[in-house]
């Protein structure tokens, strides 16, 4: 299923997202990968979920379409888009969210 076509949970949940033909199906088969996260926020949450030692390396993009982009464009492995953001990418860029898939979503 990719991003382009999964349902959302309710608001205020995170996508997980990788590449969409990345063979990781847990998100434990990414430790040790590049996370890429859009803002100060999100990078806290992400090393306050998985610890900061968790993935490899944490980047901040500046935005969630970056985001996507960078998991996309093979810069990182996985990115964690709100299901807000999530739906008005796919409104806006149906192409390069066929590029990517949800792995998991966060809890609200």
């Amino acid at each position: 299923m990719t991003a382009a076509t999964a349902s959302l949970p309710a608001p205020g949940s995170a996508a997980l997202i990788v590449r969409a033909h990345e063979p990781a199906d847990t998100l434990d088969a990414l430790r040790d990968r590049r996370c890429v996260v859009n803002d100060e926020l999100a990078l806290n949450s992400a090393h306050e979920a998985q610890g900061l030692a968790f993935f490899g390396s944490v980047h901040l993009s500046g935005s969630h379409r970056q985001s996507v982009e960078m998991v996309a464009g093979y810069e990182a492995d996985v990115a964690a888009i709100d299901s807000s953001a999530l739906a008005h990418l796919r409104s806006l860029y149906p192409a390069l969210l066929e590029k990517v898939r949800v792995l998991c979503w966060t809890p609200e």
